[in-house]
């Protein structure tokens, strides 16, 4: 477990020193992705992983992507 955490804590430091991830101020468990991540990755993965992210959080998952506009990105 300390392993993984060391290596989740080792991308996000990675990832925010790129500025494709800026912490929240209010809340240091809570970034912000920043857009230029999507062409990288696609909306649709960006979903796919907000969902993973979601479901690990016990939050519930965000609209399909069928109901979506095109180019619409997940907040």
């Amino acid at each position: 477990v300390a392993r993984f955490e060391r290596r989740v804590d080792t991308a996000i430091r990675a990832l925010t020193e790129l500025r494709l991830l800026t912490a929240d101020p209010d809340a240091g468990y809570l970034f912000t992705v920043s857009p230029v991540v999507v062409p990288l990755i696609g909306a649709e993965e960006l979903i796919r992983l907000e969902d993973a992210y979601r479901q690990g959080m016990e939050l519930p998952e965000s609209p399909r992507t069928d109901d979506r506009t095109e180019g619409e990105v997940p907040q």
